[in-house]
């Protein structure tokens, strides 16, 4: 396409179900939506979902990776990509062993969610380099919002210390608010 439309979704199920089907896709991929059930509910029959296999959340990047190959037909490509990305991990050095690490979403000022739990795809991947999520955020209360994470307020900015901090910010003032 020419130009590519980002439509709001949250993970509780919040879409809007007419402009998923204006853009007439060929297949919406869930895996990693937290609404994946909601979606594929509305939009069976219409429209094929690939959810996630086995756990919300909780597939790998391989299989997520494969589902993507298998339904674009470049299943070679998509084996040939694993392979190469696993044999990195493989050269992984060792330093990175036990170095925690932490991802925020930041989509406003005022608004921080870290990844909490072991079971996301993000720390299975981490985990193959022998890194560790910071203990202190997997022990904060899942958001209920956006399951799988930790909402965090200003006064907890200090539970995000570690080795590696990943920020995805929906602004430079949401990135900003992180930086102390």
């Amino acid at each position: 396409p020419d130009k590519t439309e980002l439509l709001p979704m949250d993970q509780l199920g919040g879409f809007e179900l007419e402009k998923i089907l204006a853009l007439d896709p060929d297949i919406v991929f869930a895996q990693e939506a937290g609404n994946a059930q909601q979606l594929y509910e509305a939009l069976e029959g219409t429209v094929p979902v690939v959810p996630f296999h086995e756990t919300l959340l909780g597939d790998s990047w391989q299989t997520v990776t494969t589902d993507v190959a298998l339904a674009l037909g470049k299943k070679a490509q998509g084996e040939q990509l694993i392979s190469s990305v696993e044999s990195v991990t493989a050269d992984a050095p060792e330093g990175l062993k036990d170095k925690t690490w932490v991802f925020l979403a930041a989509p406003a000022p005022g608004m921080v969610n870290a990844i909490r739990t072991e079971e996301d795809p993000m720390s299975q991947f981490f985990a193959e380099y022998g890194m560790v999520l910071v203990p202190t955020v997997s022990e904060l209360p899942d958001n209920a919002q956006n399951p799988g994470t930790a909402a965090i307020s200003e006064e907890n900015y200090d539970a995000l210390a570690a080795d590696l901090v990943i920020v995805a910010a929906g602004s430079d003032a949401a990135s900003q608010q992180l930086v102390s």
